[in-house]
């Protein structure tokens, strides 16, 4: 009896050990998924039809500007709607120009010539753009689209990639 009396003594005094490595486990799998799966930025874009995006590693957040999307028959939009097409042999698309012109006059209340267009580019006060371009385009297309922004007062390019996990 007495014998009893002691060990149930011993065993309430001795702290009664728990093993956490299994819960730590799965709360670093947690954060972890966490982490990767989390997005800062609430930009979203819309996807015109036949725009396939190349891949990146690289993960930076977007910011909320001008979003131009050409697709695979170079058909050029401005915040989801058409304005035109791509066109060989011009540094310029005149479309493009006119339409980014449009947004920034309206945007900014800046007068709508080019030598306002150029001092903005001069001053680097130019607004950014999203740019989302196929990746069956060629880099003649690419450069079009660039250097035309950047004459319609849009010298700063985000380019919109899909990310792989």
């Amino acid at each position: 009896m007495r014998k009893k009396r002691n060990m149930l003594r011993r065993s309430r005094r001795e702290p009664l050990e728990l093993d956490i490595n299994s819960l730590l486990d799965i709360l670093v799998i947690l954060l972890v998924f966490l982490l990767k799966s989390f997005n800062a930025s609430d930009l979203t874009v819309d996807l015109v039809k036949n725009l396939e995006l190349p891949d990146s590693k690289v993960r930076r957040l977007g910011e909320h500007a001008v979003v131009i999307q050409v697709n695979n028959k170079r058909e050029i939009w401005v915040n989801n709607k058409l304005i035109g097409q791509v066109e060989n042999g011009q540094n310029i698309n005149q479309s493009l120009y006119d339409r980014l012109i449009e947004l920034q006059s309206s945007n900014n209340n800046v007068t709508t010539d080019k030598q306002s267009a150029r001092a903005a580019i001069d001053s680097g006060k130019g607004r950014a753009v999203n740019i989302l371009l196929d990746r069956s385009l060629r880099y003649r297309t690419v450069a079009q689209v660039m250097h035309t922004a950047a004459m319609a007062g849009h010298p700063q390019f985000k380019f919109i990639v899909q990310g792989r996990d």
